[in-house]
């Protein structure tokens, strides 16, 4: 798929061209339509070679469009979704067609780059939508039921609803 068709698609725009919106968001099915293969790893190389910093994950694009994702292999499923989603804001974000890239993220990592690609993974794993509809079926959505649902982290599912200015009980 050629990237300038998409480059600096939000979040939503995403979710809505390849029909995700629904619980979970299937992050794995659109990295095969984008064919993006999704490779887990330990990056003990990786990390030597750049003085021990703790990598999250890593994309790596070809010139065609197609690529990799790299995701460390014992974190834990929702930290891998949303390892995988943060890849995929650099592609969507990031990536210019034509080109081949690596972009490597570091764990803790504050540059713009790194925090808009956080920014449209916690948009493509927690829809306003979504959220908002599962706030009309309870009065106070549970930060458990609403993290379980939609498979992210309690962590990141409460700094989501702050962020949404939402009320919910723990």
């Amino acid at each position: 798929m050629n990237a300038s068709i998409h480059n600096r698609w939000s979040a939503l725009q995403v979710l809505e061209k390849y029909s995700l919106m629904r619980a979970p968001v299937d992050v794995e099915r659109l990295c095969l339509q984008l064919e993006l293969s999704i490779i887990r790893t330990d990056f003990v190389e990786n990390e030597a070679q750049i003085g021990g910093a703790e990598i999250s994950g890593m994309l790596y694009v070809y010139e065609n469009g197609k690529g990799t994702i790299y995701v460390r292999e014992h974190d834990p499923d929702v930290r891998q979704r949303f390892t995988i989603a943060h890849e995929l804001g650099h592609y969507f974000l990031h990536y210019t067609a034509g080109e081949s890239t690596t972009f490597v993220s570091l764990r803790r990592s504050r540059s713009a780059r790194e925090t808009e690609a956080n920014a449209f993974a916690a948009e493509l794993l927690m829809p306003e939508a979504l959220i908002y509809g599962e706030n009309d079926l309870h009065f106070f959505p549970s930060i458990s039921h609403l993290s379980t649902r939609l498979k992210v982290s309690k962590e990141a599912m409460r700094y989501r609803l702050d962020g949404l200015g939402l009320y919910y009980v723990e």
